[in-house]
C-alpha cells in the first residue's frame, strides 16, 4: 500500500487535469449542440480528447522521467525507501503509458454527457471499473502474482477498453441526433 500511494498521488494530479479538460469539453460540446451545430460539437469533442491525451501523455512521460526524484518525497525522513523505489520503478512506466489513454476516455465521456448522452459513459464506467478492472486486478495481482504492477496493468487495461468503447460511440455519432 505504501508503494502505491506516491504513484496514485502523482496520477491524481494528472487526473484533475483530464477532469478539467473534460468539463470544458462538455461545456463546448453542449453549447455547439444547443446551437444546432452537431458537426462543431463533434470537432470540439475530438479536439479536446486529442489535446488532453497529448498534455497528459507529456505529463506521464515527465512523471516517469522524474520519478527518481519525486517518489522519494513520499518517504518519511530517516526511513529507507529502497523497496518503495523498486516498486515505483515497475509502476511508473505503466502510469506514463496510461495517462493519454485515461485522458481521452475521461474527455470523451464528458463530451458525450455534454451532448446529452449520459447512459454511454455510465455503462462504460461500470463495465470498465467494476467488472474489468476488479477481475483483472485479481487475476494479474493475485492469481498471476504480479502484485502492484498487476493492479496498474489492470487499471491501464480498463482505461484502454473505456477509450475504445467511448471512442467508437463518439465516432459513430448517434449522440448528434439526440433530442434534448
Amino acid at each position: 500500500m505504501a508503494a502505491n500511494q506516491p504513484i496514485l498521488t502523482l496520477e491524481s494530479v494528472a487526473f484533475l487535469g483530464a477532469e478539467g479538460l473534460g468539463v470544458a469539453a462538455a461545456t463546448v460540446v453542449g453549447q455547439c449542440f444547443g446551437r444546432g451545430r452537431p458537426e462543431d460539437a463533434r470537432r470540439a469533442g475530438a479536439f479536446a480528447a486529442l489535446a488532453s491525451a497529448v498534455v497528459l501523455g507529456a505529463f506521464g512521460l515527465l512523471t516517469w522521467a522524474t520519478g527518481q526524484w519525486t517518489v522519494p518525497l513520499f518517504v518519511a525522513p530517516g526511513e529507507d525507501g529502497s523497496a518503495l523505489m523498486a516498486l515505483a520503478a515497475l509502476t511508473l512506466p505503466i502510469l506514463a503509458l496510461e495517462q493519454p489513454i485515461m485522458a481521452a476516455a475521461m474527455v470523451l465521456g464528458h463530451a458525450l454527457r455534454g451532448a446529452g448522452d449520459t447512459r454511454s459513459p455510465v455503462v462504460t464506467a461500470v463495465v470498465g471499473g467494476l467488472v474489468l478492472r476488479l477481475s483483472c486486478s485479481w487475476l494479474f495481482a493475485v492469481t498471476w502474482g504480479w502484485g502492484l504492477r498487476g493492479i496498474w496493468l489492470a487499471t491501464a487495461l480498463d482505461w484502454f477498453v473505456r477509450t475504445l468503447i467511448l471512442g467508437a460511440i463518439f465516432a459513430r455519432g448517434r449522440w448528434q441526433s439526440l433530442k434534448l
